[in-house]
């Protein structure tokens, strides 16, 4: 991997200035930019975040927000999971519930936020929110994935 490629990905999640740190001595929230940092090598066109701002101060929270938004629109597809209904309202454009496993819903923040379940924390409204987004989206033909079989 060369040198320049590591800077930049150390600069991008502002971590250029501790380079040369143990990574045993970050905070929680430092760590986290590291994974992220480490998830950015190779310019990947996909990535698969986890809670991506877990453990962030606010000013990160914010910092590593504009990232993932810099990186869908220069063309990187954002995967990102999350229970934090506030932070997927804040980062994310397409959102897929699961439920036990299964695929949901689909759809905007908007469209599932209209169902009136998007901040109740009920198995049922939930339920309830991924039947519309699943009607909202048939409606507009797209094609839903199909899960992989099960093992």
């Amino acid at each position: 991997m060369p040198p320049a490629e590591i800077d930049a990905a150390l600069a991008a999640v502002g971590l250029a200035d501790r380079a040369r740190d143990r990574a045993t001595e970050f905070s929680r929230g430092m760590k986290q930019r590291l994974a992220l940092a480490t998830a950015l090598l190779g310019n990947p066109r996909l990535l698969v975040l986890d809670e991506p701002t877990d453990g962030l101060d606010p000013i990160g929270t914010v910092e590593i927000r504009k990232l993932l938004k810099r990186l869908r629109d220069g063309g990187a597809t954002v995967f990102l999971s999350s229970h934090l209904l506030h932070e997927v309202e804040a980062t994310c454009d397409r959102v897929a519930v699961l439920d036990g496993g299964k695929l949901r819903a689909v759809g905007s923040v908007g469209e599932l936020k209209g169902t009136g379940a998007w901040r109740s924390s009920s198995s049922a409204s939930w339920r309830r929110a991924a039947r519309d987004g699943l009607a909202s989206e048939r409606a507009r033909g797209r094609a839903l994935p199909t899960p992989p079989p099960a093992i």
